[in-house]
């Protein structure tokens, strides 16, 4: 996949490029450059003046990532890596902590649009899903392993899938029986097997399913809860983070940690009380609410419509 095939609209690129201006982060860390849309518009606006550190799980993001960055020299540092790698990549450069961090969670457009990728329901392609197409079980291998139990809770808990126990016996079942072997496959077996409850949203039924899938596929729900949590460990006084998310299983793991680094959470009760009068507040929130995208922004790239912005920045 070329440049010209990874084609990817950046989302909220103004409000990117607004909140990592304000504290001039010489040294960036991007979880997910993807093609590199938001780096660009970032490093050219100053933002990782000193390094710009990008990583993907997806080779082919990089290759167009480096190709699109290549003019800004050897400040630009791109590994083929996950979140849950980010302190030791940091070790390997000498980097003892960031000015900006920055990760734009889910699936990128040409992740969805090319079938042979396997995430996307509009077109047929093979069970696959991963993010790293060069490692790690594909979905087609999952389906060999999953219990109907376990299905059930992916469905359920990475999806909030209505009718998640029938989707999932019905899944498995045609798998077994050989009759499920591509995405096209799946998306119609949805459409067929979605109650009442799935077939009134305005998406398509498929689109929770393929999104439980994926997140398990890729372990998604613990990645993003190891790099949440390295926040403070990684993180520079006055250094700023913010992550894009896109649905509200990405959201609410980020709001909850990020009321707890600005302290905003809901007061403990019992022995954990002290424990939170004593812990300092390192963080303050830059964004009070999320930042969603305007009717302009949604208009001109569709898949933005969902995306919620949060962002806090660390005390000095």
């Amino acid at each position: 996949m070329n440049l010209t095939q990874f084609h990817h609209l950046p989302v909220l690129p103004a409000n990117i490029v607004a909140i990592f201006k304000q504290n001039r982060a010489e040294i960036m860390f991007d979880g997910t450059v993807g093609g590199g849309g938001h780096a660009e518009m970032l490093l050219e606006t100053g933002v990782g003046s000193q390094m710009y550190i990008g990583i993907d799980r997806d080779p082919s993001a990089l290759v167009a990532a480096q190709a699109r960055l290549e003019r800004f020299g050897s400040r630009v540092i791109l590994r083929h890596r996950r979140f849950s790698d980010l302190e030791n990549l940091l070790g390997e450069l000498g980097v003892r902590a960031v000015d900006g961090l920055l990760v734009d969670l889910g699936a990128s457009s040409p992740q969805l649009d090319v079938s042979e990728r396997g995430f996307g329901f509009r077109t047929s392609g093979p069970l696959d899903m991963r993010m790293d197409p060069t490692s790690g079980r594909s979905l087609s291998d999952y389906l060999n392993v999953w219990s109907h139990d376990e299905l059930t809770v992916i469905l359920r808990d990475l999806g909030e899938v209505p009718g998640a126990k029938m989707i999932a016996q019905k899944i498995l079942d045609s798998w077994t029986k050989g009759a499920l072997r591509t995405t096209g496959d799946l998306a119609l077996l949805i459409e067929r097997a979605a109650p009442a409850a799935l077939r009134k949203r305005k998406v398509s039924p498929a689109t929770l399913v393929f999104q439980a899938l994926r997140c398990a596929v890729n372990n998604e729900p613990e990645e993003l809860a190891q790099l949440l949590v390295t926040i403070p460990r990684v993180v520079a006084p006055g250094g700023t983070v913010a992550v894009i998310s896109f649905q509200s299983l990405e959201d609410r793991p980020v709001k909850h940690r990020f009321r707890e680094l600005t302290g905003k959470a809901a007061p403990p009760r019992g022995p954990a009380a002290l424990l939170r009068a004593t812990t300092p507040v390192l963080f303050e929130e830059i964004t009070h609410k999320a930042i969603t995208p305007t009717a302009e922004e949604c208009e001109r790239n569709p898949r933005a419509r969902s995306a919620k912005l949060r962002a806090i920045r660390r005390r000095m």
